[in-house]
């Protein structure tokens, strides 16, 4: 079953779920930076799915990273699904947010294989053009961004691995979002109720998506704890 949705780079709100239910849409994806145990609280009360998107910075530095970068950004993002009381199995995607290309994949494959194990036992799918998710077999369904002129896009979109079909970016019930197709509803997390009431507050490096990308950013090393330097890059940053 294919359904109408949508990805948007804030968090649901009450009156996004209500327009898009009227609208004949059941979910919509959701980064992780954003996710919060408000959202989970939200989408549990209106019986609305989300697909969840792991993206950082989603640049060709992150992923020049290579294994050592995947295991760091999986057990994060295993981390932060854990602190929102998402499921066993649920699905993340990581986002490779550009045009990669054969001079990518090495390393690519470096960094899902390693992202994959230490992201367990939630089950991960790559958000990224066509020529690399053919590339690297995965045993979720894809994630195909909206953009048409990346490597591979034409032939891959009609192939019977993508998952989701992402369209160009527009504007929806008063958002900017990125309509999709979801062609398979079993990446969809339907959060219950009982679970979500017993999420309890993120931590600042819950809220992170990647501790250790957000250390490269933050210009202090990147070894994944949230030690007294991070601390104190972090208050200066949000600070400025």
């Amino acid at each position: 079953m294919t359904i109408n949705a949508a990805d948007l780079d804030s968090p649901i709100t009450q009156a996004y779920i209500d327009a898009a239910k009227a609208a004949g849409h059941i979910a919509a994806g959701q980064y992780l930076k954003h996710m919060s145990p408000a959202v989970v609280v939200l989408a549990a009360k209106n019986g609305f799915g989300l697909w969840l998107i792991d993206e950082g910075w989603g640049n060709a530095a992150v992923f020049a990273r290579g294994a050592a970068g995947g295991a760091l950004d999986g057990r994060a993002a295993a981390a932060k699904m854990q602190a929102l009381g998402a499921p066993e199995g649920t699905v993340v995607y990581f986002a490779i947010d550009y045009g990669a290309g054969a001079s990518d994949l090495p390393a690519i494959q470096a960094y899902y294989a390693a992202y994959e194990k230490a992201a367990a036992p939630y089950r991960v799918g790559m958000y990224a053009d066509g020529f690399i998710a053919s590339a690297v077999s995965t045993e979720v369904g894809d994630y195909l961004p909206g953009a048409s002129g990346w490597p591979g896009y034409a032939d891959y979109a009609a192939s019977g691995h993508v998952a989701i079909l992402q369209h160009a970016e527009g504007s929806m019930f008063g958002f900017d979002t990125d309509p999709c197709e979801v062609r398979d509803t079993s990446v969809l997390w339907f959060p219950k109720a009982a679970a979500a009431a017993a999420v309890v507050a993120p931590t600042p490096q819950s809220v992170l998506p990647s501790l250790g990308l957000a250390q490269i950013e933050l210009g202090v090393a990147a070894d994944g704890v949230w030690g007294p330097e991070t601390a104190e890059a972090f208050a200066r940053h949000y600070a400025s």
